[in-house]
């Protein structure tokens, strides 16, 4: 998920075993599984390897972790103590330093833990584990995201720890979407006959929970301050005079 592998890189299976220092059975199940994830994938001779995304898998993967991420961001808002606050702060920062000193190994693994820890304070388990699976599909691409690109921009995440600061979960969804869709925009002109993008032409994500999150019940701290106005509310006295300001009358049989 870290970007350590390269996108087409071979994976042997005793060299693996080798710098893990352990027997090529573990690693032999592990790469099977990562397979059956789609996070690695098998060559015409059956070689393990890293897959190649195309511009459109990419994006696709792209715009799932922009719904998934922004939700768990969402939900992280009501959830979050000043203790996470300041624990993603102080990763920030790490990011910002090693960005800025050239360390792009090191900013790659502090934006990954960061996304992740966020997701991870939505305490939403099954969500964690498609955007887990996500990452692992995206990893070897994102390593190309800083290695010619200058300092990573902090702006987004930054609108991200505000919104946690707040408790906005809008706010904390919009700067995660920001994130992954304009701060990845570079990552676009490394696919063949992309051309140059410009990120502010970019269109948003469509909003994967617009019709779910109506049926879902808010994460702790995000409920609405009182229900709307209902027939339910008033009882069967109500009802009928709900039904009655509408032109619909109740009838006895």
């Amino acid at each position: 998920m870290r970007g350590r592998l390269q996108p087409g890189q071979r994976l042997i299976l005793r060299t693996l075993a080798a710098e893990l220092g352990v027997s090529a059975t573990p690693v032999r199940e592990a790469l099977v599984r990562l397979v059956s994830e789609q996070a690695l994938e098998l060559d015409e001779r059956g070689t393990v390897m890293v897959p190649k995304l195309d511009l459109g898998r990419y994006i696709e993967v792209r715009n799932l972790r922009a719904g998934l991420e922004s939700e768990a961001a969402f939900r992280a808002a009501g959830q979050v103590s000043d203790a996470d606050v300041k624990a993603l702060t102080q990763l920030q920062e790490r990011l910002t330093a090693s960005s800025l000193e050239g360390d792009y190994t090191a900013t790659r693994e502090h934006n990954e833990r960061f996304h992740l820890e966020v997701c991870r304070l939505s305490r939403s388990p099954a969500l964690f584990s498609l955007i887990e699976a996500l990452w692992m599909q995206s990893g070897p691409i994102l390593s190309l995201l800083w290695d010619a690109d200058g300092p990573a921009n902090a702006e987004a995440h930054l609108i991200v720890l505000d919104g946690l600061r707040r408790r906005d979960g809008e706010r904390a969804r919009q700067g995660m979407i920001r994130d992954i869709i304009y701060g990845g925009a570079p990552l676009l002109t490394r696919f063949p006959g992309a051309g140059t993008v410009d990120s502010g032409t970019l269109p948003p994500p469509v909003d994967l929970w617009c019709g779910l999150r109506a049926l879902m019940p808010p994460p702790p701290g995000l409920e609405p301050e009182e229900s709307p106005p209902g027939p339910a509310r008033g009882g069967r006295a109500a009802l009928r005079k709900s039904r009655a300001a509408g032109g619909i009358v109740a009838k006895r049989k």
